[in-house]
């Protein structure tokens, strides 16, 4: 039922809230061709859930993309592609939730981060210095890189959404410095063995051609 309303019986009135239209979109949403479907959920009001479902599902593809970029020849070279992967799906999940990518600067949002996340990010760089180990070489130091990167990859996405979820609920604002403090705020209660237990159950459940697709882009735009 689209609109509240009153009704009156022989006990009294009752107020009867709206209800429904969540389930409602929602069930629109699986009934839409797959190429319209990231337009419907960007600008539909009605289901926050609907949004956070299918930014987490668009986040599996590009910790996929961070994964695959494991497996670079040379120690270090994976950390810029991380990072362009990661910006681009930060815009990626911006527009899910129907907000403009334009008015943030996501690079430097990501630079700008502390607490855990950071401390994860030191570790990922520690570990692709294995690649120079003899023995271990590219495979085993990209094996590991691939369950980190992957992890601080779901990790990040995670407390995004979760960041935009929260404005979106509240009709707050929608600004850098907001999205800087909220992150900033979140990353302290990040459990990035959970991240990581989640990126491994999620292999699988993304399309290889996407992330190798997300992944080549993220080589041009670094040239």
């Amino acid at each position: 039922m689209a609109l509240a309303k009153s009704a009156k019986s022989e006990y009294g009135t009752v107020d009867i809230k709206a209800h429904g239209i969540p389930a409602l979109v929602e069930y629109s949403y699986t009934l839409l061709d797959e190429s319209v479907r990231d337009t419907f959920v960007a600008y539909q009001k009605q289901s926050v859930k609907l949004k956070i479902d299918t930014a987490k599902k668009i986040s599996i593809g590009y910790a996929g993309a961070v994964a695959a970029a494991a497996f670079q020849p040379f120690p270090i070279a994976d950390a810029p592609i991380m990072v362009a992967i990661q910006v681009v799906m930060m815009a990626h999940i911006t527009a899910c939730f129907g907000f403009d990518p334009s008015l943030l600067k996501f690079k430097s949002i990501l630079t700008g981060l502390g607490g855990p996340f950071a401390a994860a990010l030191v570790g990922r760089t520690l570990v692709s210095l294995l690649k120079f180990i003899p023995g271990l070489g590219t495979a085993a130091g990209g094996a590991i890189n691939a369950a980190v990167g992957g992890g601080i990859t779901i990790a990040l996405a995670n407390v995004y959404i979760a960041v935009l979820s929260s404005i979106t609920e509240r009709n707050g604002e929608f600004d850098e410095q907001t999205i800087i403090d909220e992150l900033n705020k979140a990353m302290n209660n990040v459990d990035m063995d959970a991240a990581k237990k989640e990126w491994e159950e999620s292999k699988g459940k993304y399309s290889e051609a996407e992330a190798d697709d997300i992944l080549k882009k993220a080589k041009d735009s670094l040239g």
